[in-house]
């Protein structure tokens, strides 16, 4: 994703976002999840996913980060 933000690409990189959050996350480990909960790693990779797909949806990931109260779980790195 990286170096297609640095070639301006920035419709390929937001593809890269979207399938990565929705084709592994959302797919694969939110699925697989579900026999096993574990409240902070889900609440981590929902911080992460947030963070990453932030400059691609900043209002609706700010959103989402206000009405969930993560940003005083999950400091800025």
């Amino acid at each position: 994703m990286l170096f297609r933000l640095e070639q301006y690409r920035f419709s390929e990189a937001s593809e890269t976002v979207y399938h990565t959050i929705w084709d592994d996350v959302a797919d694969w480990y939110i699925e697989s999840s579900k026999t096993a909960i574990n409240r902070p790693l889900l609440s981590w990779v929902l911080a992460t996913s947030l963070k990453i797909a932030h400059p691609f949806a900043p209002f609706v990931t700010e959103t989402i980060w206000q009405t969930l109260e993560l940003h005083r779980r999950h400091f800025d790195a």
